[in-house]
C-alpha cells in the first residue's frame, strides 16, 4: 500500500537540515557581532570549544533537553588545561585535576537558550531545549586584601577630601559591619 509518502524527499531533507555547527555560524554571525567584543569572544569560545565537539555533526532539530543537560554536566565537571611546553630540565609534574566550573555550565546554559531561542525566530526549530536546563550551584568567591593591599588602602584613605566616607570605609574593614549600618551609625 502506498501511504504518499516520499523517502528519497525525506532522506534528502534529512541532508539539508541544519546542523549545529550551521547554527553557531550564525548565531556569532547575526548576534554575537552586536555584543561587546569581550562578552561575544567569551560565547564563542564557549560555542567552539566547549559545546560544539559535542554536537559536531548533529542535527539542530535531533538535539534534546537531555543533550543540554549532559553537556552542561561535563562543562560544570571542568577540564584539564592543556599544559605548557617543558624544557628537558624541568621535572614533568603530573597535571592538575580539573577543577570544578558550576558558573561557566550556568552561563553556557543561557547562552544556548538563547541559540535555540534564535533558532526558533529563524524557522529552524520549532521548540527550545535548553529552556528549562538545570542550574548549577554556584559558590561565591571569598577574597581577603593583601597586607600591602590594606596599607595602600590606608594611605589613600588618609588622603582623601571626603573625612566621613573614609571613616565609614575604616569602620567597616574593622568591624566587619555593613556600609548601611556604619554610615547611619556615623
Amino acid at each position: 500500500m502506498d501511504s504518499g509518502q516520499n523517502p528519497i524527499a525525506e532522506r534528502e531533507d534529512g541532508r539539508e537540515a541544519s546542523r549545529f555547527p550551521d547554527l553557531v555560524e550564525r548565531y556569532l554571525r547575526e548576534h554575537a557581532a552586536h555584543l561587546a567584543p569581550r562578552n561575544a569572544a567569551d560565547q564563542e569560545s564557549m560555542l567552539r570549544k566547549l559545546i560544539e565537539p559535542h554536537w559536531k555533526h548533529r542535527r539542530v532539530t535531533e538535539i534534546a533537553p537531555a543533550d543540554i543537560e549532559r553537556v552542561l554536566n561535563l562543562i560544570a565537571q571542568g577540564r584539564s588545561r592543556p599544559a605548557k611546553k617543558k624544557t628537558k630540565a624541568k621535572r614533568s609534574k603530573p597535571p592538575a585535576p580539573p577543577k570544578p566550573t558550576p558558573i561557566r555550565a550556568n552561563r553556557a546554559g543561557e547562552m544556548l537558550r538563547k541559540v535555540f531561542y534564535l533558532a526558533i525566530a529563524w524557522k529552524i526549530r520549532t521548540d527550545n531545549p535548553a529552556l528549562g536546563f538545570r542550574r548549577q550551584t554556584e559558590v561565591e568567591r571569598e577574597r581577603f586584601l593583601s597586607m600591602e593591599e590594606i596599607a595602600r588602602l590606608g594611605d589613600a584613605l588618609a588622603a582623601a577630601e571626603d573625612r566621613r566616607a573614609a571613616a565609614i570605609i575604616r569602620m567597616c574593614m574593622l568591624t566587619g559591619a555593613r556600609v548601611g549600618e556604619v554610615r547611619t551609625a556615623l
